[in-house]
């Protein structure tokens, strides 16, 4: 399965449930913030981030990628799990 039909996928099932969990790996200070690819486990997105891993400035990255992927507001995607870690899961609501 490729990133995009992954992403596509996780789209349609927060249309229809109003709830989506997506675990991340992430690269901070990175060149440019986007995704990258769906890593060998096929649940898992890696995700660069042009952001620093201090003071919060990659996750506030992460969540403002995140919600303009999927079209809802940052308030709508929270952090449950790795807020610390490169390994996160993110659930996005809408």
């Amino acid at each position: 399965m490729s990133l995009t039909e992954f992403l596509t996928k996780k789209k349609e099932l927060l249309k229809a449930n109003r709830l989506v969990f997506l675990q991340v790996k992430v690269k901070v200070n990175a060149r440019e913030t986007g995704f990258l690819e769906l890593l060998l486990d096929n649940e898992t997105v890696k995700i660069a981030l042009n952001a620093p891993p201090l003071e919060g400035k990659a996750n506030t990255e992460l969540l403002k990628l995140v919600s303009k992927e999927f079209g809802v507001g940052r308030e709508y995607v929270k952090i449950v799990k790795g807020a610390k870690s490169v390994i996160k899961v993110l659930k996005i609501s809408s």
